[in-house]
């Protein structure tokens, strides 16, 4: 009977603690994940892109990845919301960063890495607008900037490299 008591006591504690330790932000909060989706999705054929928040403030966005580009990063822009106000999470596809962004707003930096997929192409993009208990005011635009490898960094990249050690070389031949 002891036994049984201590676990309970055991799982309450652990209940409270895990209460304690979650987020208690007061302010909107954004996920990005990278979903199935079950309905039509808006295609984003280009690099760049904006979307508005639902009216009611919250709600789940979905966009498809039609750049033909893998999208390694995303810097999404808004002005209406101070960084410190918001909370932000993209499990399984990016780190996600805010950072200041003029009087009011943020930029809210998601980067892949670390065995982070980002969003390749043909990838679906779900964000999910939360109200933390604040919604996102109704309407307010959000700007997205997806980064994405270039292919022609790494060609100069070698380049200069191959310059510079076919300079050694021939400085080591004359000496």
């Amino acid at each position: 009977m002891k036994t049984s008591v201590k676990l309970l006591l055991a799982g309450l504690v652990l209940a409270l603690l895990s209460v304690c330790a979650s987020a208690n932000s007061v302010d909107p909060g954004i996920i990005i994940r990278d979903p199935v989706c079950t309905q039509p999705c808006p295609v984003i054929t280009s690099n760049s892109f904006s979307f508005n928040a639902p009216a009611s403030g919250f709600g789940l966005l979905h966009f498809l990845n039609g750049s033909g580009n893998n999208w390694a990063s995303l810097i999404i822009t808004e002005l209406a919301v101070p960084a410190a106000n918001i909370t932000c999470s993209a499990p399984g596809a990016f780190l996600c960063t805010l950072k200041p962004f003029g009087q009011t707003g943020a930029q809210i930096i998601l980067a892949a890495g670390a065995g982070l997929t980002g969003i390749p192409s043909g990838g679906i993009l779900e964000i999910q607008l939360q109200c933390l208990p604040q919604c996102w005011p109704g309407g307010l635009q959000f700007n997205v900037v997806a980064n994405t490898p270039e292919p022609g960094t790494m060609v100069l990249l070698l380049t200069g490299a191959s310059a510079i050690y076919i300079r050694r070389k021939r400085a080591k031949l004359a000496a």
